[in-house]
């Protein structure tokens, strides 16, 4: 690298590495105090007038560089505009996930003031949307034209004690600032807070696999806890001066904190792209325009773009590593990235929210393994125990995958406002991932089921519950249940059976109406893809829906 990282005990690309081993017993944890997450992936790197931060390009082709001077600058505008109008230390900023300059200066400012941002998806319809903004109690919201709609639907209750600043809205109405006029004029020198470690800087909202969505409360520390997995997995132990770094998924994910803001700590260019929809053939363009070195997308994104049939016009020699993750790959997968991208790395790993990147491989030092979710990240404590007693369980025995908590850089704080949540979350000083799990002797982690019913479409985490509520708030419905079942193409899809209400007729148009209503009122990404009506939901004696039966049907 061109130049050292903000803290020199992260620079591990300083170091030829020969083993897992040796990065296990040479790496020790050093967290300054005070630390902010603003300053060691903006600031730091703004001393060079030259160096990228971002290569913007938006869907209709115009293309921008920003520099990580210019990225400081607008997001000093940005954390003087807000604090002179009343944002101060703790309060949580709303921001959109859009893929844009004016998100990461939204993000960056609001770190900057000690202030906490909260990431919000462009897929989120009026009521996942109102559950974010009056949980997190936001006082104010960074909106896109992805969002706009949806926020605009909100009732006045909602809305009330939230500032919109827009981004990219034609039409801004009269309660809304654009972004860009209000940083206009506003000093571009700001001196960060001076937030402790633990403080907190992100609450990432799970996607509700049990109830409603938890806030998950990430502290500034949490950037560095995620440098050795990026290092080890995502990078294969090789940072180069010529890295360009693109995540597929918009930035309100986990790819946020496991990809963007690492790359960024690193002074790595990352590649900015809103798209509306998923185009294989803008990811191949963009890939070879901007000579990306390694992508993270999805399975089903690659399967999309194994259907685009002039794959061979471009030239993708650029990327040397691929990140394939949120659900599992085939072999056809593997064979066809192998093949178009010559070879790439391809690192499985395993991660959730509340913990980032609990495992992963490394094809670099030789841990890899057919099939597996890789060795237990370096210097992370990872055990599959026994889900009632919480004992260990002998290698090859099932059991759940869980992280030693206490005093684990890369994991959450908390569950935002939820204390009964994060108890149930953290027992005994684990970690529970909720997902069920083997070890081997060599350490090797395999996945094999979750432990809840949360159906992973296209790498969404969603959770069943929350589309059945959302189903069963509906005037025609008398009742639903949701399952995930396979799909060639996503891996899963949520699939309802509905039991309508007394005078409803099932129909074609009912069904239709019914899917629309959760695509509107929760995410796109989340309305069951197949609905069929039912007499009857099977349950217990107790009311408690039985899911298996449902899988049977």
């Amino acid at each position: 690298m061109a130049d050292t990282p903000p803290i020199e005990s992260f620079d591990f690309a300083a170091t030829e590495w020969e083993s897992y081993e040796q990065f296990e017993a040479e790496f020790e944890w050093a967290v300054p105090e005070p630390f902010n997450t603003a300053t060691a992936v903006c600031d730091h790197w703004a001393s060079d007038s030259d160096r990228v931060a971002l290569f913007y390009e938006t869907p209709a082709g115009d293309a921008q560089t920003v520099t990580y001077r210019e990225l400081q600058a607008d997001s000093n505008r940005l954390a003087n505009y807000l604090q002179g109008r009343g944002v101060t230390r703790g309060d949580r900023v709303a921001v959109t996930g859009a893929q844009k300059p004016a998100v990461l200066s939204a993000l960056v400012a609001t770190w900057k003031l000690g202030a906490i941002a909260v990431p919000m998806s462009r897929l989120l319809g009026t009521e996942g949307l109102a559950h974010r903004l009056e949980h997190s109690e936001a006082v104010v919201f960074v909106v896109d034209e992805g969002n706009v709609d949806a926020y605009r639907a909100l009732p006045d209750e909602v809305t009330a004690d939230v500032a919109p600043l827009t981004v990219d809205v034609a039409d801004p109405r009269g309660t809304e600032t654009d972004l860009l006029d209000a940083i206009t004029g506003e000093p571009a020198v700001f001196e960060p807070a001076a937030t402790h470690p633990e403080d907190v800087a992100t609450i990432q909202y799970t996607s509700g696999t049990t109830g409603d969505p938890k806030g998950v409360a990430l502290a500034h520390r949490v950037v560095l806890g995620q440098l050795p997995a990026y290092f080890f997995t995502h990078r294969n132990t090789v940072i180069t001066p010529d890295e360009v770094v693109w995540v597929i998924a918009e930035w309100s994910w986990i790819g946020l904190y496991a990809h963007i803001l690492p790359s960024l700590f690193y002074g790595i260019p990352v590649v900015a792209h809103p798209r509306e929809r998923f185009d294989p053939r803008r990811v191949f363009e963009l890939i070879e325009k901007y000579g990306v070195t390694y992508c993270r997308m999805t399975p089903t994104a690659v399967r999309m773009m194994m259907q685009f049939d002039d794959a061979e016009s471009y030239d993708c020699s650029s990327i040397r590593q691929l990140g394939i993750g949120g659900e599992k790959s085939s072999q056809d997968v593997a064979a066809w990235v192998d093949e178009v991208f010559d070879g790439p790395v391809v690192n499985s790993a395993y991660g959730q929210t509340e913990t980032l990147l609990v495992t992963g491989e490394c094809a670099a030092l030789g841990k890899t393994r057919e099939g597996s979710n890789g060795v237990p990240v370096p210097c992370r404590t990872v055990a599959v125990l026994d889900p009632e007693t919480l004992e260990e369980r002998p290698s090859g025995e099932l059991g759940e995958l869980a992280v030693y908590y206490e005093g684990d850089v890369a994991s959450f704080s908390r569950y935002w406002n939820d204390p009964e949540a994060t108890a149930e979350k953290v027992r005994d000083g684990w970690l529970l991932t909720g997902d069920l799990a083997t070890q081997d002797t060599d350490g090797f982690v395999w996945f094999h089921s979750r432990k809840d019913d949360v159906i992973i479409c296209s790498g969404y985490r969603i959770g069943p519950t929350e589309i059945e509520d959302c189903l069963a708030a509906h005037p025609a419905v008398a009742d639903a249940g949701v399952v995930g079942v396979p799909d060639e193409t996503r891996g899963e899809i949520p699939k309802a059976f509905v039991v309508l209400a007394a005078g409803e007729t099932p129909s074609d148009a009912l069904r239709e109406t019914l899917q629309t209503h959760v695509k509107d009122t929760l995410a796109k990404y989340e309305y069951p893809r197949e609905l069929v009506f039912i007499e009857d939901l099977p349950k217990t004696t107790n009311g408690k829906l039985k899911r298996s039966r449902l899988r049977d049907l």
